[in-house]
C-alpha cells in the first residue's frame, strides 16, 4: 500500500490490473513454455482487461515515479509468486493449504522485521480500539471463516 500514498486509488487499480500480463510473461520466462496458437483468446482477453483498466483510469492520470515503480515491483513480485506457486505445487504435490502454510512460515519473520523497521508495529500497538471487544471479534471471525473454508 506504499504506492497509494503517491497515486490515487483508481490509478492504483488500473496499474495492478496489468498483473495478468506480468504473470503470463514470468510464466513463460520460468518454464520456457510457449503459449500455443490455439490460446490466442487468452491474449485477446488479457489485452481487453488491460485496455479496460487504462480506460477506467484515464481520467485520473497523475504521475509519481516512485509510486508507479512500487506498483510495478508489486506486479512483478505477484507474478513471480503465482508462477512459483504453480510450479512448486505441481512438482511437490502439496495442496493449496500446504503451500499457504509454507508461505506463511517463511514470510512471517520477514514481515515481522519489516513492520518493526517501518514503525507499523508501534502504530498498531497504539491503536485506541485494539483491546475493545468489538475489534477483537474480527480476528476470531476470520479464524472461524478460514476453518469453515478449509473444511469444505
Amino acid at each position: 500500500m506504499e504506492s497509494v500514498r503517491g497515486i490515487n486509488v483508481p490509478m492504483y487499480t488500473t496499474l495492478r490490473r496489468t498483473t495478468v500480463a506480468f504473470t503470463m510473461t514470468v510464466e513463460y520466462l520460468l518454464t520456457r513454455r510457449k503459449h500455443s496458437s490455439c490460446h490466442w483468446q487468452d491474449f485477446i482477453s488479457v489485452g481487453i482487461i488491460i485496455f479496460g483498466a487504462f480506460v477506467a483510469g484515464a481520467s485520473d492520470l497523475s504521475f509519481d515515479a516512485y509510486s508507479y515503480t512500487i506498483v510495478f515491483v508489486a506486479n512483478l513480485c505477484t507474478a513471480i509468486y503465482l508462477a512459483s506457486i504453480a510450479h512448486i505445487g505441481k512438482s511437490s504435490g502439496l495442496n493449496s493449504f500446504g503451500l499457504m502454510w509454507c508461505n506463511g512460515i517463511i514470510c512471517a519473520p520477514i514481515l515481522l522485521l519489516w513492520t518493526s523497521f517501518r514503525g507499523d508495529l508501534e502504530a498498531m500497538m497504539s491503536f485506541p480500539y485494539l483491546y475493545s471487544r468489538g475489534f477483537q471479534v474480527l480476528p476470531f471471525h476470520k479464524i472461524i471463516s478460514y476453518c469453515v473454508s478449509f473444511s469444505s
